[in-house]
């Protein structure tokens, strides 16, 4: 009997180990990591580095994935500062060089000088969060700066809930640990709970965050431009009354308003987030409209 009671141990501890090794070779086990902010709602731990569904995702010193970067606009550098939530970051199924940021800065590439296109972006941020973390960041020195919008950004405002938050606060145990709580995490997702504040209180809320957003700009002397992304829906249907409300605000404003529902070759992955092609095809478009705008300043 002992002898059967051992053979059983040693077979569930082989069974782990190889699912363990299996887990992690499919991209499970390092999930990236955020921490709640009293201002941001939550932000991710900086100087950090995954590798998640087989995609690398590295974040710098100020919580953005991108790679590292100083406050101070070098001499032979020119910065653009891209502002939005996780169509932005790319999501966890695209590679760091498939993010539309970095896709961009290398489309935007002079021969005398560097550009540098900066994500400003977190998962599931709104307005009210991006205009937290422009306030607490800055521009970086941008000169120019676009913000991403899509029209369930209206009414995304902070709840300040752990559960809603797209990131694990703390690592998984394990690959298997972490496959576990995936699992959990689609069988029992978070309650779509009734937000505490009406429609119109969190539309304004987001509407009010822009013009905070626009403010800095003017301050920073950068130009804003508002990109409109809409979901798969809205490609067919035309835009929402949700975005018809982001594209009339930037008009009244005299903000230049860039629909990407004019670009026909954008794919997606599911209805809102491009694939890595997609990505590819926002960064061109992006690149239209801003080659010929970025004069490199060589101090020297």
């Amino acid at each position: 009997m002992k002898r059967w009671i051992a053979f059983a141990l040693l077979a569930c501890a082989v069974f782990l180990i190889a699912a363990e090794i299996a887990l992690r070779r499919i991209g499970l086990g390092d999930p990236p990591i955020a921490v709640r902010d009293a201002e941001l709602e939550y932000r991710l731990v900086p100087n950090a580095r995954y590798e998640r569904w087989g995609n690398r995702i590295e974040i710098n010193r100020h919580g953005f994935r991108a790679p590292d970067h100083s406050n101070e606009v070098p001499d032979g550098e020119i910065r653009l500062l891209l502002i939005g939530d996780s169509v932005v970051y790319g999501n966890h199924f695209l590679d760091q060089d498939d993010t539309i940021a970095l896709r961009l800065s290398a489309a935007l590439s002079l021969p005398d000088c560097t550009v540098r296109v900066i994500p400003m972006a977190v998962s599931s941020w709104g307005p009210v969060n991006q205009a937290a973390a422009l306030a607490r960041h800055g521009t970086f020195g941008a000169t120019e700066i676009a913000i991403v919008l899509s029209a369930h950004d209206l009414v995304d405002t902070p709840t300040y809930k752990g559960a809603l938050i797209p990131y694990r606060l703390s690592k998984p145990k394990g690959a298997i640990g972490d496959a576990v709580e995936a699992i959990l995490e689609r069988r029992f997702p978070a309650a779509a709970e009734e937000p505490a504040d009406p429609f119109e209180t969190r539309a304004s809320a987001s509407l009010n965050a822009l013009n905070s957003i626009r403010a800095r700009a003017l301050a920073e002397n950068a130009n804003l431009t508002v990109v409109y992304h809409p979901t798969t829906d809205e490609r067919i249907s035309g835009i929402s009354d949700q975005g018809r409300r982001f594209v009339d605000w930037a008009r009244q404003q005299g903000i230049r308003v860039l629909d990407l529902g004019a670009t026909p070759d954008i794919t997606y992955r599911d209805n809102i987030h491009p694939d890595a092609a997609g990505a590819a095809a926002i960064a061109d478009t992006l690149a239209e409209e801003y080659r010929g705008k970025l004069v490199c300043d060589t101090k020297g």
